[in-house]
């Protein structure tokens, strides 16, 4: 638990960091920061922020219960529309952050060591058998190789994806047996030097097929 002294202490501290607005409670009290960090500003327009006056200002209807005169409550509210309502958007970067998604994962249950896959984050292959088949009915002949041979690439395509999951997956299994302890301490000292060789005499694949199949790879481990 924090004392109110604390607190206000802590607010003081964060709204004194930049941009200029960080930690307000409302709308009024950022533009109210912003106006007392600027040299010279409008000083009518920090005193009527000062009030709270920000929802008058923005009706002309209510100005006349203002104690300025309409020129200068015009030149004050032009300066405050100088500022900045969400004072961070200065640092959108206007692009999603792409995060890493771990191909593989490691994990402990019940003192024994698993390992699941990505499978259940990637986008999924299907083939629409039955537009296929509409189409080759509404198609003239010399069109329905066309339609063959496209069937054709997505069965080897996708026939491909689910041995390089497969090949991942058992590669996995084998780091998994060989970096147990590692993936239990995680201490450096009991990681294994493993090498390609290795990998490839325990799956009886060629080398050249782990390589590929460890590029631009990731695991999660615990913690």
């Amino acid at each position: 638990m924090f004392s109110l002294q604390e607190l206000n202490s802590g607010k003081d501290k964060l709204q004194k960091l930049d941009p200029a607005g960080t930690g307000a409670k409302d709308l009024n009290e950022c533009l109210l920061l912003q106006a007392r960090d600027k040299k010279d500003f409008n000083s009518i327009a920090i005193s009527l922020l000062e009030k709270h006056e920000l929802e008058a200002l923005a009706d002309p209807s209510k100005w006349a219960t203002l104690p300025y005169e309409h020129e200068k409550i015009i030149t004050a509210l032009k300066a405050i529309q100088t500022l900045n309502p969400a004072p961070a958007s200065e640092y959108e970067l206007g692009e999603s952050t792409q995060y890493l998604i771990p191909d593989l994962k490691f994990y402990f249950e019940d003192g024994r060591l698993l390992i699941s896959s990505a499978r259940s984050n990637l986008p999924e292959m299907i083939f629409d058998d039955e537009k296929f088949v509409e189409l080759q009915k509404d198609s003239e002949i010399k069109d329905k190789d066309y339609f063959i041979k496209q069937k054709k690439d997505f069965t080897d395509l996708h026939y491909a994806l689910q041995q390089r999951e497969e090949t991942l997956l058992n590669l996995g299994k084998f780091l998994g047996r060989r970096q147990e302890k590692y993936l239990s301490s995680l201490n450096e000292q009991d990681l294994v030097s493993i090498k390609l060789e290795d990998a490839a005499t325990e799956l009886n694949l060629a080398i050249s097929t782990i390589s590929r199949a460890i590029k631009d790879k990731y695991v999660e481990v615990p913690r």
